[in-house]
């Protein structure tokens, strides 16, 4: 009786043992997986470090800066080369890039169930008939339209008029 006893507390023991190593290791693989809040100040900090700049005004706001630039085409011709600086919290918004245009050239779109449908930018006017205006993303024609296109640090956008 005794040793029936001893190998059920022993039972007990591992079965105990077991559950708390299988909860240990679902709060670990929950925490590995888990973003970190603190990612930005890392970064800053570690660019700094890099850097050993401490001067630069957007790493002593613990921003970071991408940098976007818009290149309008009328045709084949080159009439607009742009640069702007959006921090982290502008650039990676939904419909940054729409924002961003929409904030700083005169547009006309129309929007749909599919997104927004840029039809004039500054001088470039097209009737979505015989012209349009194609976007590309470094240099590769996008299948995305603006309100869909997500931005990044040096991302470069050229917006040409294109015939039908």
């Amino acid at each position: 009786m005794q040793r029936n006893i001893y190998k059920l507390i022993i039972k007990i023991t591992a079965s105990v043992v077991l559950v708390g190593l299988t909860v240990l290791s679902f709060v670990l693989i929950n925490n590995y997986n888990k973003p970190k809040e603190d990612d930005s100040q890392t970064e800053n900090i570690i660019n700094n470090e890099i850097s050993g700049s401490e001067s630069n005004n957007s790493l002593e706001k613990n921003e970071i800066i991408y940098n976007i630039t818009i290149i309008l085409f009328d045709y084949e011709k080159e009439i607009s080369n742009r640069s702007y600086d959006l921090n982290k919290d502008q650039a990676t918004k939904k419909d940054a890039l729409f924002n961003l245009l929409n904030n700083n050239y005169q547009i006309r779109y129309e929007t749909s169930i599919y997104g927004v449908t840029l039809l004039d930018i500054d001088s470039i006017k097209t009737d979505f008939r015989n012209s349009y205006i194609a976007i590309y993303i470094d240099d590769k024609y996008s299948n995305f339209g603006i309100s869909s296109i997500n931005l990044y640090d040096g991302i470069k956008i050229s917006l040409k008029e294109t015939r039908i």
